[in-house]
Formats: C-alpha cells, structure tokens, sequence
C-alpha cells in the first residue's frame, strides 16, 4: 500500500521513544526490549482498549475489554494491553538475536535542529532524522547561526508562521488524558 520510504518512516515514528515523550513520559510500557512499532488505542468511556506492535520478526495485538460493553476501570492502550504485549514480545524474542526493523535504504540520513527542525549548524541541538529523497530541509536553521538573537529577543528573522494546525480546525483538551501531560507542538 505504501512505498519502503514511507513505510519506513512510519515504523520509525511508531518505535521511537523520544516520538512518544509527550503524550507517555520518558518511563512507560512502551518501551520494549527489542525496537518495536507500537500503536495503542482506548475507545471511549474506556471500554476497551488495545496495542498493536511489530518487530523485525513478530506482529501482535492485545484488546481488553468486556462483552457487555462496560466501561473498564480507566484502562488505557498504554497501561493494560501495553504491559501484556511487551511481555509477549519479551518471551518470543527471548531466544532470538535482536535485529532492528526494516530499513529502506533509499532514506537519507539529516542531521535537524531539534527545535526548528532546519539542516543544523553546529549550534543546535541536534537530532537524526531519515528524509524520503527530495524532502529534507534545505536550510540551515536560522534560530542558531553565529549572531542570531537568542530565543525570546527581537531579531531580524523572519517571524514564526504557524503551519499547523491548519484554519478551522478544532481542537479540544481530553478530559482523560491529565492536561500537564497534552502538549500541541
């Protein structure tokens, strides 16, 4: 359905912790003992949930809920079926070499500034990321290069635009999720 690149770069989203972070913290049951995409889900009222992962050799999926369709007591994707499939994948890689997941080698590697997600200068925090060829950004970020203004100060950049979200959309906080734990990038 997808092609290697983005297929690819979906599984490295759904298996990166640091992907995570905001919406999970840094400690929780998503971090498995071999690099696994995982993607959870709780319908609402907590009626069920689920975790779906994959690893370079096993695919698997964990739903909880009741027949009666009842609301369970706050179980989330991450807490319940999170902790059931990470043992899983734990006891059938146990007696496995661990290998990491498919890989197109058509991605090229960048190194991007962690905050404006620009090529980084030697300034920025940095971090890799894997580009369909044609895609990566082409400048250099502008927040970081030698006489820049620090964050916060006036400055001759250009100002910020917001991408995202998009005119009209709506957002709404969720109410089961704690609001310190929501974040909009």
């Amino acid at each position: 359905v997808y092609s290697p690149e983005v297929s690819t770069l979906i599984a490295d989203i759904l298996a990166d912790p640091e992907a995570r972070r905001l919406e999970f913290r840094r400690a929780n049951l998503l971090r498995f003992p071999v690099e696994t995409a995982v993607k959870t889900g709780t319908s609402s009222d907590y009626r069920d949930a689920w975790a779906v992962g994959f690893s370079h050799h096993y695919t698997a999926g964990v739903w909880m809920g009741n027949l009666q369709q009842q609301p369970m007591q706050d179980v989330t994707g991450s807490i319940g079926p999170a902790l059931v499939l990470r043992a899983l994948f734990a006891d059938l890689h146990r007696a496995l070499d661990t290998q990491p997941l498919a890989h197109s080698t058509r991605l090229i590697p960048v190194t991007i500034c962690r905050l404006t997600g620009q090529r980084a200068s030697p300034q920025c925090p940095t971090m890799r990321e894997w580009f369909v060829p044609g895609t990566a950004p082409e400048h250099l970020c502008p927040l970081h290069q030698p006489g820049a203004a620090a964050p916060g100060a006036a400055s001759t950049v250009a100002p910020l635009r917001l991408v995202r979200p998009t005119p009209g959309l709506q957002l709404a906080m969720d109410p089961r999720i704690p609001d310190a734990l929501e974040a909009f990038p």
